[in-house]
């Protein structure tokens, strides 16, 4: 019931100021990390807001060289809000991408970067590395709860190499049926579909940075993280929402995503 609310007002908002498509699309999170070596937290983006601290303040993130480095011993986490909300209304794809180079990864996994709703406890496309053989896999899960299972590719990566890694998260409509493509150098590697019974968030609006547990995270950086989507809502709708109750009809019966 509450992501149909929220999907609706979104989408009903949209309509709204479908006069000025210039305001929608594009990049709404970038940080290439190009600062003085120090902690990540703190610290401004190119695009999005202040990094601000989730979990943890132990083993703090660091900005290293023009890149972000985290730890295998766990510790802190860290997020920032993106530049407007992500709408996951039917066909609005969500593009993450973001450059690794992992070092040491375990057998049990973890995640260590993801996306959310603005809040420290919803995190959703799950980016997982686990150690296979004398490299390391990629895996993905949308999000934790009943059911979650997590999708690895097959492909083994090499520690101590560069790669790029992008994911594409096209919404659909109806519910716990969103689908992930992940790329590794622009070639396909895994597909993952919803698997969570909890259903997808109405919204994204922030990127986040893990660390994972201190047995089971991977030693990695990190460069280049972007977000964007053809479809967003500026900033200032994040108040607005609260008052076009009245239009989401509209907006439900113009877009098949709502109800969802």
């Amino acid at each position: 019931m509450l992501r149909s609310l929220m999907c609706c007002a979104v989408i009903g908002f949209i309509a709204i100021l479908s006069a000025t498509p210039s305001s929608f699309g594009g990049t709404v999170f970038l940080d290439n990390f190009t600062k003085s070596n120090q902690p990540l937290v703190g610290t401004t983006p190119n695009t999005g807001g202040v990094w601000t601290n989730v979990s943890s303040t132990s083993n703090p993130i660091q900005i290293v060289s023009n890149a972000v480095v985290m730890g295998a011993a766990g510790g802190e986490d860290a997020m920032s809000l993106t530049d407007g909300i992500v709408p996951t209304n039917v066909a609005n794809v969500i593009h993450t991408g973001l450059d690794i180079n992992v070092s040491t990864a375990t057998a049990a996994g973890d995640y260590f970067a993801h996306l959310g709703d603005g809040s420290t406890t919803a995190f959703y496309q799950r980016l997982f590395a686990k150690s296979s053989g004398t490299g390391y896999v990629l895996g993905l899960v949308d999000t934790s709860g009943t059911g979650s299972t997590i999708t690895y590719g097959s492909t083994v990566l090499s520690f101590g190499t560069s790669n790029h890694v992008d994911i594409n998260w096209t919404a659909l409509a109806g519910n716990n049926n969103d689908t992930f493509a992940l790329l590794v150098n622009s070639l396909p590697y895994l597909v993952h579909t919803w698997t969570s019974a909890t259903v997808e968030p109405a919204f994204i609006k922030s990127a986040h940075l893990r660390q994972g547990g201190s047995t089971s995270s991977a030693a990695l950086t990190v460069d280049n993280y972007t977000v964007d989507a053809p479809v967003t809502v500026p900033e200032p709708a994040t108040i607005m929402l609260l008052g076009i109750v009245g239009v989401t009809g509209l907006g439900c019966r113009r877009v098949n995503r709502c109800p969802r």
